[in-house]
């Protein structure tokens, strides 16, 4: 009887892991699909035909934004890689408006040290150029700074870190530029990242989820196997 109730919770345990691997592959599958969409989506995106910005459009749609520097401080995204990732330095980020009651918050690009004065004029009017994103989401329980020690740095890019003028609206986007809006700063977009990682994971848990049943198998095969030798010893002693 004990031995029956070994194999049930054995078995148990076994369905449980199986399934949580194979969901893990899935999940993994369905990523990678997922990312490479999104992968042809930013590269198309890359390319132009800009449409005039309303704050509406999804993730990566090029758009044309008219309005004119904020008052507002711009700000720097420090400990940001250059396009060849061999340098470290600051994403320039600033406010610019829209409207007479909304702003949207613009990367201008990326500068390798901080300036020793602001590179974007408030209230200069201009025209961007560049692509929708939304803003980072913070991973994990435990949450870093968003303030750097420096003045005017930002070590996570919080929107609410970036002032805003009085009654004025923020979009719940930003727009990350694709063309260079000053001398000085450049507008870049690294590579998107590659699918191939999931492929590999979601390779890996599937040849787990062959490799555990076989595993279990032997096992059981085993466990009985040794079951009947006690059988027979204890027929044996008996006799």
């Amino acid at each position: 009887m004990r031995f029956y109730a070994g194999l049930i919770l054995s078995f148990a345990v076994f369905a449980c892991a199986e399934y949580t691997v194979v969901s893990l592959g899935i999940w993994q599958w369905n990523r990678m699909h997922e990312k490479s969409d999104e992968k042809r989506t930013h590269e198309e995106a890359l390319q132009g035909d800009y449409q005039a910005f309303d704050g509406r459009f999804l993730k990566f749609t090029p758009v044309r934004v008219s309005g004119q520097w904020a008052e507002a401080k711009e700000k720097y995204l420090a400990n940001i890689r250059s396009e060849t990732g061999m340098h470290r330095g600051y994403r320039v980020v600033k406010a610019f408006k829209v409207s007479p009651v909304r702003d949207v918050l613009v990367d201008v690009g990326w500068i390798p040290e901080l300036p020793q004065k602001a590179l974007m004029p408030s209230g200069e009017a201009a025209v961007l150029y560049g692509i929708i994103q939304n803003y980072p989401e913070r991973k994990g329980w435990i949450s870093g700074p968003t303030e750097g020690a420096q003045e005017n740095t930002l070590l996570f890019f919080d929107p609410s870190a970036i002032a805003q003028e009085k009654d004025m609206l923020r979009e719940p986007v930003y727009v990350q530029l694709t063309r260079n809006a000053h001398a000085d700063v450049h507008a870049f977009h690294t590579p998107f990242p590659d699918s191939a990682q999931h492929l590999e994971y979601m390779l890996t848990w599937f040849i787990i989820a062959i490799i555990w049943p076989l595993m279990y198998v032997f096992a059981v095969m085993g466990a009985f196997s040794k079951a009947r030798r006690e059988c027979q010893q204890g027929a044996q002693v008996l006799s």
